[in-house]
């Protein structure tokens, strides 16, 4: 994040009420996000970081060591420099300043980068006087972080060992610490359930923050996280493992992008882990009325055996817009290669819960009685794909590419009827080299999320230009076509990470491994 002018104290207090930084901070959190303040001080003295900050901040202390606990305070000896982007706007005597700190800091403690770059504070260390402290006075929450009990964690611990350990992720929750909450990510929730250090686990992959289901977390162990890596990289040229997702769309597929002689499964045949596409006899059927086409777009490619491939073009986005991936031409310069196989299809009963949710209609199938004789509930299409590349949000693209975009999937939703999600469709669009490095920040909403790219086990990777971007959206910039995904970031997407084999020998056991999360929490049970 770039660095601001040099400051007055009076220039940085918190600007709010007393009470908004009190809600900001408060457990259990709000259930909506506030909007982003970042305070940036060059500190007037030397101290503690707590005493120093509570000062120049004029909020109290216990306030700023909550901030230091949930890992919302940075630090560097030396202020490091604006963005030239920013620095072009501002006024010269605000230049002067900047340029005056930083220049007495480099004079007091040299020119090394590691001085320069603020470093997340994780105790109350002693600040030098003109060091430069950065604030995220509103941390950003996740109230499901505080929703399950210790015993639901314990249920979704799926395996653990000396150096791994496997846990069925809740939606709504990210795997890495963000910028300014290290204490509600995945890991700081499983440290916690098992008792352990802070700072043991780190992701071996990762997941979007609405998406449940299965993550290996390395525990300490850079040889099985190396080994974890190559086993995912492998994943699309090799048989050593597969990865199968669960996904939930308003209509099925087109049926003949499914392998011959697949059917169409009744949720009771559904709910086990890797079952195969021809394991039940029924009839596939499509919803599909006259006139409506099999594909978004254009044709994907789809062979005998259930194989999906697009090619994608990733990181895509415009001065507002949340980085996305489009589906592009082969051949098209940087594209890069996105497979899947689609498995089976099951029409499935929704939970009241989820079809609140994603607001959908349920009077309909209300009015169907269930086999048992009871109303059978609202219900959609369950698709299983198998995942042979790992590219970012993978799934929601190819479904989105066929028609199919995911329910409760406000960012690939958005590029489909706005008509932006093939690369014919948005060339228009997209920025020129040079607005691609002005808008490089900006992916987070006025929620101020980061929003990850790892794969489709992607989950947030922060960087400060992010940080920055976030402020930017803060203020009013946001696309208006990715609000809504941008305002809910947090909100599940119906998508689960449902099963992981591995079918070698190896630190994680005799093959197979199976790891499963079980039934998608989307269903309805009676």
């Amino acid at each position: 994040m770039d660095a601001p002018p040099a400051s007055s104290a009076k220039d940085t207090r918190y600007p709010f009420d007393l009470v908004t930084l009190q809600k900001a901070l408060q457990d259990p959190p709000l259930e909506r996000q506030l909007g982003v303040h970042v305070a940036h001080v060059i500190a007037a003295r030397e101290g503690p970081a707590s005493e120093v900050l509570a000062e120049q901040l004029a909020v109290p202390r216990e306030l700023v060591l909550r901030l230091l606990w949930f890992g919302a305070l940075y630090y560097s000896p030396v202020a490091p420099l604006p963005h030239p982007d920013r620095m072009a706007g501002l006024a010269p005597e605000q230049l002067d300043s900047i340029r005056a700190v930083r220049a007495a800091g480099l004079a007091r403690w040299g020119r090394d980068s590691k001085l320069q770059t603020p470093r997340r504070l994780a105790t109350d260390d002693v600040v030098a006087m003109g060091g430069y402290l950065r604030a995220h006075c509103h941390p950003k929450r996740f109230p499901v972080a505080h929703a399950l009990s210790a015993q639901d964690w314990s249920a979704r611990l799926l395996a653990v060992r000396p150096d791994h350990v496997v846990v069925s992720k809740p939606p709504g929750l990210q795997v890495p610490p963000t910028v300014d909450n290290v204490q509600e990510s995945l890991l700081a929730c499983v440290e916690r359930a098992l008792s352990l250090p802070g700072g043991v686990l780190q992701p071996a992959h990762r997941l979007d923050a609405g998406t449940e289901g299965v993550v290996v977390l390395v525990r300490d162990s850079p040889i099985f996280a190396a080994y974890f890596r190559g086993l995912m990289a492998d994943k699309a040229t090799s048989d050593r493992v597969r990865k199968t997702y669960r996904c939930l769309v308003l209509k099925p597929p087109p049926a003949h992008l499914f392998p011959p002689g697949a059917v169409m499964l009744d949720q009771s045949v559904q709910e086990g882990c890797g079952a195969d596409v021809n394991s039940a006899q029924a009839t596939f059927s499509s919803d599909r009325g006259a006139g409506e086409t099999d594909s978004y777009g254009s044709d994907p490619k789809a062979g005998s055996d259930g194989r999906l491939v697009h090619w994608v073009l990733e990181d895509q986005r415009a001065a507002g817009e949340m980085a996305h991936t489009v589906v592009v031409e082969e051949g098209t310069a940087g594209a890069q290669r996105c497979e899947l196989k689609l498995k089976q299809v099951a029409r499935v009963r929704l939970s009241q819960q989820a079809a609140a949710l994603w607001g959908l209609d349920t009077r309909a199938d209300d009015e169907k009685p269930s086999a048992s004789g009871s109303r059978a509930g609202p219900s959609a299409y369950e698709v299983t794909v198998e995942l042979v590349t790992g590219r970012t949000h993978q799934v929601r693209v190819q479904m989105a590419a066929i028609g199919c975009p995911l329910v409760g999937d406000h960012l690939y939703g958005a590029l489909v009827a706005q008509g932006r999600l093939m690369q014919h469709q948005v060339q228009q669009g997209q920025q020129r080299p040079q607005q691609q490095h002005a808008a490089a920040g900006i992916t987070a909403a006025a929620a101020h999320g980061r929003q990850g790219r790892t794969g489709e086990e992607t989950a947030s990777r922060t960087s400060e230009a992010e940080a920055a971007g976030v402020q930017e959206l803060a203020r009013g910039v946001a696309a208006e076509w990715c609000r809504p995904a941008l305002e809910q970031q947090l909100a599940p997407v119906a998508l689960q990470a449902h099963s992981l084999e591995i079918l070698e020998d190896g630190p994680m056991g005799a093959p197979p491994v199976v790891h499963c999360a079980g039934r998608p929490w989307w269903h309805r049970v009676d």
